[in-house]
This record gives structure tokens, C-alpha cells and sequence, in this order.
């Protein structure tokens, strides 16, 4: 009997380690998953932190990104009137220099025309009486005087007034010959001359 109740003893420690063992393998069950479950929560209140604190900053991002299209707009707008500006300034520029060319042209074309009439006033000051002028050509500063005259000493005279009145230089008898119109022996002459008269 002693034996048996030993027997019993040991299987009833037996069991009873048993009982343990399972109860604390239950309970380690259960912290694992409650440590899951908080490793989850905490995931998910991290996430839920991210979110809030991404919109928060897309808000301002968005804002921001706003005022400088706004900017951008506004800077492009500037732009193109400073475009139109300088198209319009780079269209009265060549206005501009259409104008000055034509009153470059004029302002020359008077000073032509003045050197000319005093050209023409000193040949009128020194033309002998007895000296006739049919033609007077004009090219450039270059003047080229055809007529007639009564004699070769009026000829010499008129050519030796447009050579020493300061007028006229190179001055050259290209053509002195002998002619007779109605009767009359008359002298037919062309005569080269520079002008000098400066304006």
C-alpha cells in the first residue's frame, strides 16, 4: 500500500506540474498577443500622426504654391507689357530713324541748294555782257557751263572771274571753237569748274 500511495503522490505532482505549465504557457500566449495588438495600435497611431501631420503640411504647401502662381502671373504679365513696351519703343525707334535719315536728306538738300544759289549769284556777278550762257549742269559739286560769246577776250575774262573768285576751282575750257549764227561770228566754249563754296 505504501507503494501505491507514492505511486498516486508522484502522478499527482506530476499533474499538477502539468496544470502549471500550461497555465504559464497560456499566459505567455496571451502577452505575445497583446504585445501584437500594441505593436499594431502603435503602428497605426503612428500612421494616423503621419496623415494629420501631412495635411497639415500640404495645406501650407498648397498655400505657398498659390501665392507664387500668383507671383508667376503677375510676373508674366509684367513681362509681356515690358514686350509690347520695347516693341512699341524699337518701332518709334525706326520711325526715329526714318526721320533723321529724311531730315538728313533735306538738311543736305539745303545746303546743296544753298551752296548752288551762291554758285549760281556769283556766275551772275561776273558774266561778261557780251557772254551768253545756254546750258548749266550741275553734277554733284562738279558745274559744267556751255555758251556762246562774241570773242575769245570775253571767254579769257569769264574763266579768269571763276578761277580767282574763290568760288570755283579746277576750273577748265574743255571747248573754245569758232561758230556763226544769223551772220554773226560768235565763239561756242564748255567750261569745267569745281565748286568750293562751303556751307
Amino acid at each position: 500500500m505504501i507503494k501505491i500511495n507514492l505511486g498516486q503522490t508522484k502522478i499527482q505532482q506530476m499533474e499538477s506540474l502539468d496544470s502549471r505549465n500550461i497555465s504559464v504557457s497560456s499566459s505567455g500566449g496571451s502577452n505575445e498577443l497583446v504585445a501584437t495588438v500594441l505593436k499594431v495600435a502603435l503602428l497605426l497611431v503612428s500612421v494616423g500622426v503621419l496623415y494629420f501631420f501631412e495635411q497639415q503640411n500640404l495645406d501650407q504647401l498648397n498655400a505657398q504654391m498659390n501665392q507664387l502662381l500668383a507671383q508667376k502671373s503677375e510676373i508674366q504679365m509684367q513681362v509681356n507689357q515690358a514686350k509690347s513696351e520695347l516693341e512699341q519703343m524699337g518701332a518709334s525707334q525706326s520711325d526715329s530713324k526714318v526721320l533723321e535719315d529724311k531730315l538728313k536728306l533735306l538738311r543736305e538738300l539745303s545746303r546743296k541748294r544753298l551752296r548752288e544759289i551762291k554758285s549760281l549769284d556769283y556766275i551772275q556777278s561776273v558774266i561778261p555782257t557780251r557772254l551768253w550762257l545756254l546750258s548749266l549742269k550741275v553734277n554733284s559739286e562738279n558745274y559744267i557751263f556751255s555758251g556762246r560769246s562774241m570773242d575769245q577776250s570775253d571767254l579769257s575774262l569769264f574763266v579768269r572771274k571763276l578761277e580767282s573768285g574763290g568760288v570755283f576751282s579746277d576750273v577748265v575750257l574743255v571747248k573754245d571753237a569758232p561758230t556763226e549764227v544769223k551772220g554773226f561770228s560768235l565763239r561756242d566754249f564748255e567750261i569745267l569748274a569745281r565748286s568750293e563754296v562751303i556751307n
